[in-house]
């Protein structure tokens, strides 16, 4: 693992994750030898281990998903918040500004645009080609009255309003129940927004990024 991978909390989880999954089908392999030799008392330890093992790959996989919690909430708050919680640390790996107003390079090349798939409880599934629209579909059906509460930010502009504020004015559009939604976010800050959304009402909605973004949030 390099410098710039031992900087990105994410990507260690998921290397660690690959691993352990990895080693696990090894074991089981060389376990299964055991086992064919009636070598119960080895081939019993190694299934023990491997009970194991495997219960630890799932609380790694319990971080993965309060590591994720935690990048939306930093996605959909303020743009101020950001600033700070970027700074010069390591802990999120996007573009961010130094004081003198200028970009730094990305430690990763940026993902290539992609839309995401929503899917309900009760089967119903919202994909577009648009990731905007995706996402306007998805809140119109959840009711923005429902989400109003939240008090979600996103981009240091409110997820939802009564009246669209002065900026970014075409990323504001209207809903069928008059409120006005802020699309001025990346993709993947949407998609981490409906699963934020879906988390604290508990709609249990299920949200996939299309190729070339992590498959589910």
């Amino acid at each position: 693992m390099d410098k710039k991978q031992n900087s990105d909390v994410k990507t260690a989880f998921e290397l660690l994750n690959y691993t352990l999954v990895e080693e696990r089908k090894r074991i089981f392999a060389a376990g299964s030898q055991a086992m064919d030799r009636q070598d119960a008392e080895v081939a019993q330890g190694v299934l023990d281990f491997v009970k194991k093992l495997e219960a630890f790959r799932q609380d790694v996989q319990s971080l993965m998903e309060r590591w994720a919690e935690l990048q939306a909430a930093n996605d959909i708050a303020p743009q101020k918040v950001q600033e700070i919680v970027a700074g010069d640390g390591k802990l999120f790996t996007s573009a961010r500004k130094h004081k003198t107003g200028y970009t730094r390079k990305l430690e990763h090349a940026p993902a290539p645009k992609s839309g995401f798939v929503v899917t309900f409880p009760d089967g119903k599934v919202i994909a577009e080609k648009k990731a905007a629209d995706c996402f306007i579909q998805t809140i119109g059906l959840v009711g923005c009255r429902r989400i109003l509460p939240l008090k979600l930010v996103l981009n240091g502009e409110p997820l939802i309003a009564e009246r669209p504020s002065g900026k970014y004015k075409s990323a504001w559009h209207k809903t069928a129940d008059g409120f006005y939604v802020s699309t001025h976010s990346s993709t993947e800050s949407k998609a981490k927004c409906l699963a934020l959304i879906s988390k604290r009402l508990n709609l249990g909605l299920k949200v996939e990024l299309t190729p070339g973004l992590p498959k589910e949030l």
